[in-house]
């Protein structure tokens, strides 16, 4: 049995694609998508190409925290292929020559305090 979003998800999820867009990211090489509140994003965080302005780690930050205050989210689970979190600062991951990294299902989950 399939979990139909309910409506509110639609407009995170509206959301979530405004944010990324507006940062230039490819929306190709992710997935993203929000139910319940829970925002899930997995895959390779990547601008588009043709984009001269690489990602860096407060950029990624940004990204993520603008995410993370959309209205109605609880909680963001992030697991990417390139990028990871560590101690609060974002860190881009070296790709091996040849080698395509693989999204571990090891990603961060952030708790969203609601007052």
């Amino acid at each position: 049995m399939t979990t139909m979003p309910e409506p509110y998800d639609l407009e995170i999820n509206r959301a979530i694609r405004k944010i990324l867009v507006r940062h230039w990211i490819d929306l190709g090489r992710l997935f993203f998508r929000s139910l319940n509140g829970v925002i899930t994003i997995r895959g390779e965080l990547e601008r588009i190409a043709g984009t001269s302005e690489l990602l860096t780690p407060p950029l990624v930050e940004t990204i993520f925290s603008e995410l993370r205050r959309i209205s109605g989210v609880k909680r963001v689970t992030i697991d990417l292929s390139n990028w990871m979190e560590r101690d609060g600062i974002w860190i881009q991951r070296e790709k091996e020559e040849g080698e395509k990294k693989e999204a571990t299902g090891k990603g961060g989950t952030f708790h969203i305090e609601t007052e």
